[in-house]
């Protein structure tokens, strides 16, 4: 067998950002009858195997023994870790049994993005504030994300401070949420997600007691007839109630 085994580049480069590989459409087949021995994989921080080498021609796949391999694949996890944050160019090399070697340079390119993005900062309802807002906006800050940038924010609103009971919950797009809450006293808070799938932390938990019913009056003093000269004091039965809490 002196027939080099042959790699088919079906990929394009990978233009989402990864937190962990992806799986990739680069087939290898071995024309000459001595089988796939196994391929390996090399990668640099510039095209052409320029730049930094992350890391040198590392087994991805060994003892195929078959006539070819088309499965789409994916970097093994310990391969993954050595990419650096940003583009990473990846190469192949094949091998047969018969020590036949071919290689193809920059198959693909990988977006890594391991970093979480920063907390968002509460701005508003201030914590422990009152709002009757029958649509409460729940506002807070822009985070960084210097790779992939942010995609959503997950808001939490609950009526409970261990947020075991769920009022309102949504991925928002924007750095602002307005949710429909009846009268009651409410905890939130916000995380933020970038664009690789990675979560911040979340924010440190505000307060809101939320009151949209206006205090009663119940007017049970029928007129005075009688004339004055002087204050009478407390003798007339007017009374006022607020059901909504605040």
């Amino acid at each position: 067998d002196a027939v080099l085994p042959t790699i088919a580049d079906n990929q394009t480069g990978d233009d989402l950002w990864r937190s962990a590989s992806g799986v990739y459409n680069v087939d290898f087949n071995d024309l000459g009858g001595s089988l796939l021995s196994k391929f390996q994989v090399k990668a640099t921080t510039g095209p052409d195997q320029t730049g930094i080498l992350l890391f040198d021609w590392l087994d991805n796949a060994a003892g195929i023994g078959s006539a070819s391999y088309t499965a789409d694949w994916g970097l093994q996890p310990s391969t993954f870790s050595l990419l650096q944050s940003g583009t990473n160019y990846v190469s192949v090399r094949v091998f047969d049994y018969a020590g036949n070697i071919s290689t193809a340079t920059d198959v693909f390119y990988v977006r890594k993005d391991t970093t979480a993005p920063s907390i968002p900062a509460l701005v508003s309802p201030a914590d422990k504030s009152i709002s009757n807002a029958a649509n409460t906006l729940f506002d807070w800050s822009d985070p960084a994300d210097d790779l992939s940038g942010i995609l959503n924010y997950a808001v939490l609103i609950s009526t409970a401070d261990d947020f075991s009971v769920i009022a309102s919950s949504a991925d928002a797009q924007l750095s602002q949420f307005g949710a429909d809450l009846a009268s009651g006293f409410y905890y939130w808070k916000v995380r933020s997600k970038d664009n690789a799938g990675n979560y911040s932390a979340y924010t440190s938990t505000y307060s809101v007691r939320v009151d949209t019913a206006p205090p009663a009056i119940a007017d049970n003093q029928a007129g005075d007839d009688a004339w004055r000269r002087a204050d009478p004091g407390a003798v007339y039965e007017v009374d006022f109630n607020d059901a909504g809490g605040s």
